[in-house]
Order: structure tokens, then sequence, then C-alpha cells
């Protein structure tokens, strides 16, 4: 039994990594998007800035997070968006 609890959990980390990793590299797009004189380049990094967060908010569903990574989570998620907004995105209310 201990294997596979050392197993869940090692998943349940793993998808928690995935999420973090996610947001970040949304948020590294939507910092170049903000950046980039080019507009097509711009609109490149904007697109793969939604998707990372149309990402993280999909499979998030699906993740049991501790309530500090949730918390933290959703401080870059809170990020992400603004500068999405910034970018012209728009999202349901």
């Amino acid at each position: 039994m201990t294997g596979t609890n050392n197993a869940k959990k090692a998943l349940l980390s793993s998808r928690a990594e995935f999420l973090f990793t996610e947001a970040e590299v949304g948020n590294t797009f939507a910092d170049l998007a903000l950046r980039w004189d080019d507009p097509n380049r711009a609109a490149q990094s904007r697109t793969g800035a939604r998707a990372a967060y149309d990402a993280v908010i999909h499979h998030s569903a699906k993740v049991a997070l501790t309530v500090e990574d949730a918390h933290r989570l959703g401080k870059r998620l809170e990020l992400l968006k603004s500068k999405l907004q910034r970018l012209g995105e728009s999202f349901p209310s």
C-alpha cells in the first residue's frame, strides 16, 4: 500500500508542478507580447499566453492543491490574466 500511496503523491505533485510551470510559461509569453514591437510576434506570444492560461484553468479542476499552493497559483493566474487583459484578451464574467 505504501508504494501505491507514494505513487499517488508523486503523480499529484507532478500535476501541481505542471500547473505552476504552465502559469510561468504563460506569464513569460505575456511579458514578451507586451514588449514586442513586431505585431506578429506580439500576437503569437499573446496566443501562447492565453493557451497557457486556459490550460491551467482547465487542468486545475482536476488537481487537489494544498491551500498554500492554491493561493500561490491563484496569484500567478491573476497576474497572467491582468497581462492578458492589457493585451486585449477578454474573459467571461
